[in-house]
């Protein structure tokens, strides 16, 4: 985690690492610490528009701020907040398909390893991959819906980012984890879900297995 250079191994694969990143879109993993020598932007790297349940990503000081307060230090947000949290989500997904767009060639594939609960995922997918993902096609403001665009609707049909592990995968990964555990289904998921929207289990071998298979043929 810390060698911040590309990983390699003795059959010649090269893996170059970069991290979705609020508000940056895609900062390269050799620069998450540091950048031109000094601090990276990325170790502040969470824009608080983002974050609707923590109570706390509101502005109000802003003069089209919506956001009502429930206590001293909770908001709950309004339809402004809700807007700006669409425009900034499609802004980031178009900003992470650019990237890609302009460097993918270099690449034999391109994998976002991202877990299904984060926000990161609906910055990768398209409109056709949505409700596979369980992941919202738009948000609701006032009367109406702001759709939300990932960076596959952005990309050319045929090189899209392939967004792993699938719901399929990490059902998967709960079973074998019973298994291996000598648990049951109910006390396995149990533990598979510590961590925020399903992302500790990134780590899981269970899941990791999907990444080292899709890495392998490589």
């Amino acid at each position: 985690m810390l060698n911040l250079s590309p990983l390699t191994d003795d059959a010649g694969t090269v893996i170059h690492r970069m991290v979705i990143s609020e508000p940056m879109a895609l900062v390269p993993y050799e620069h998450i610490v540091s950048f031109k020598g000094l601090p990276s932007p990325a170790t502040a790297y969470d824009d608080p528009g983002l974050f609707e349940k923590r109570g706390n990503a509101v502005s109000p000081w802003r003069a089209n701020s919506t956001a009502i307060a429930i206590s001293a230090t909770r908001w709950k947000w309004g339809d402004e907040e809700r807007r700006h949290y669409a425009l900034m989500h499609n802004a980031m997904s178009e900003a992470l398909a650019h990237v890609i767009a302009r460097i993918g060639h270099h690449y034999d594939d391109i994998v976002a390893w991202v877990a299904p609960g984060l926000t990161h995922r609906s910055f990768v997918i398209g409109r056709g991959e949505r409700a596979a993902n369980n992941v919202p096609a738009a948000k609701k403001v006032g009367t109406g819906r702001v759709e939300l665009v990932g960076a596959n609707d952005h990309l050319p049909a045929g090189q899209p980012i392939a967004c792993l592990p699938t719901l399929d995968d990490c059902k998967d990964a709960v079973e074998r984890l019973a298994a291996r555990l000598g648990t049951d289904i109910t006390q396995a998921t149990g533990i598979y879900a510590r961590g925020g929207a399903n992302a500790t289990p990134l780590a899981l071998p269970e899941l990791l297995d999907v990444l080292v298979a899709r890495l392998r043929p490589l």
